[in-house]
């Protein structure tokens, strides 16, 4: 995503996407959280600041209570923000770290293999 676009269209993208991902239906968080995902790659960490802990929050939530596409696109979202935020997310890293780890332990059956060793290489390479 162009810096310029973000910086100027932040307060119109941002917010509609953040409330989708309140929405009760999965493919929603799914897609929402993609999308954010795409929206703060290379992001100014000023501009992300604000919407931080609200992004965070529910990525938290959906990666602890979601079906497996929503983990997926969530744990993607994450290390996206992670990665934009630079050093505001170290306020989160240790709550989110404990998080993962739980997955790895307690997702053990198949339609999870990919997604460890995709999204949590996503993950841990932006940290």
């Amino acid at each position: 995503m162009k810096p310029m676009f973000q910086k100027y269209f932040h307060e119109t993208v941002l917010p509609p996407l953040i409330n989708c991902l309140h929405d009760p239906i999965p493919r929603v968080h799914a897609h929402a959280a993609a999308a954010i995902t795409n929206f703060v790659e290379g992001m100014s960490s000023i501009i992300l600041k604000p919407y931080l802990t609200s992004l965070l929050t529910q990525f938290y939530e959906m990666i602890r209570n979601g079906i497996s596409i929503v983990k997926e696109n969530a744990i993607s979202a994450l290390a996206a923000t992670a990665e934009s935020a630079k050093e505001e997310f170290r306020f989160y890293y240790k709550n989110f770290i404990a998080l993962l780890f739980n997955i790895l332990k307690t997702h053990n059956s198949n339609e999870y293999r990919y997604f460890y060793f995709f999204y949590f290489d996503e993950f841990f390479e932006t940290n």
